[in-house]
């Protein structure tokens, strides 16, 4: 089997196991978010605003900026908007195999808690950098190119 087929396979697989395992923390806070969700206005479409690609620090340990976020999230909550979109970075989550940091954004969850806002999680299980409008460059973790 090919190099490429044996990584995508292995990150298939890995991926599967991190959103069915590792992540079932970060799940819970979601799935709690949604079941109290109220229903959108009659009429009216509930928006989600995307987030800045860096919005984790590039350890994942925490949230990037966030003396500027912060305001910026209360604006938004203010506005009436229903939430945010974050990618949750493979490479940020699972840097070693096997081994999971969801603290950054188990961070925002709650920030986004505080403000009244939802989240909407997007599993990133590709790198990030090099297309058009790329603010920042996350890798793929490391471990996943190794034969």
């Amino acid at each position: 089997m090919p190099t490429d087929m044996k990584v995508a396979v292995a990150g298939g697989f890995v991926a599967g196991v991190a959103a069915a395992v590792a992540g079932k923390k970060l799940l819970e806070v979601y799935a709690a978010q949604q079941a109290d969700a109220a229903p959108a206005k009659a009429g009216r479409v509930p928006i989600f605003v995307m987030m800045p690609l860096d919005t984790i620090t590039m350890d994942g340990k925490g949230i990037s900026d966030l003396a500027t976020r912060r305001p910026w999230l209360e604006g938004l909550a203010k506005s009436g908007v229903k939430g945010i979109m974050v990618d949750v970075w493979w490479g940020l989550c699972e840097p070693k195999a096997g081994e999971y940091n969801w603290e950054g954004y188990l961070e925002l969850a709650k920030l986004l808690k505080e403000l009244g806002l939802k989240m909407q999680a997007v599993m990133s299980f590709h790198q990030c950098g090099g297309n058009v409008g790329d603010s920042c460059a996350i890798p793929l973790p490391p471990w996943v190119l190794e034969p």
